[in-house]
């Protein structure tokens, strides 16, 4: 037969239920405590790997003449991280004349669009937009 240690259940209704095996929590102040996880959120955020992009992606960048500069692609990526950071999960982009369509938690663009090519264009199932 096992031995059950720690109050019985007498015990345990003479003590109160909410007393019964509790552990003080640690404190911390709230200014303390906000500040740290703000600097661990902004760390996480920039060591995010960089967005990739989709085949076709890829295709309609190469077919419509989008030419994506390193400048262009960091701006896309602090964009991927804003979205991430709010809980997107499908983001338009708008960076200048560029549209892209961003899968957020697979880091992934889905398509591009470069200038009159967005206009009139129905964006559908996204749940978010970042303009930069």
């Amino acid at each position: 037969m096992t031995e059950i240690r720690g109050p019985t259940f007498s015990q345990a209704f003479a003590q109160g239920v909410d007393q019964v095996g509790r552990t003080a929590s640690p404190t911390l102040s709230p200014t303390r405590a906000t500040g740290e996880f703000s600097r661990v959120l902004d760390e996480a955020l920039q060591s995010s790997p960089p967005v990739r992009f989709s085949r076709h992606a890829e295709e309609r960048i190469r077919t419509r003449g989008i030419q994506i500069t390193p400048h262009e692609l960091d701006r896309l990526n602090q964009a991927v991280r804003m979205a991430e950071a709010r809980g997107a999960k499908e983001s338009l982009v708008v960076s200048g004349p560029l549209s892209y369509v961003v899968d957020v938690p697979g880091r992934t663009v889905v398509t591009a669009l470069y200038g009159e090519q967005a206009r009139g264009h129905v964006f559908t199932n996204i749940d978010s937009a970042v303009v930069i």
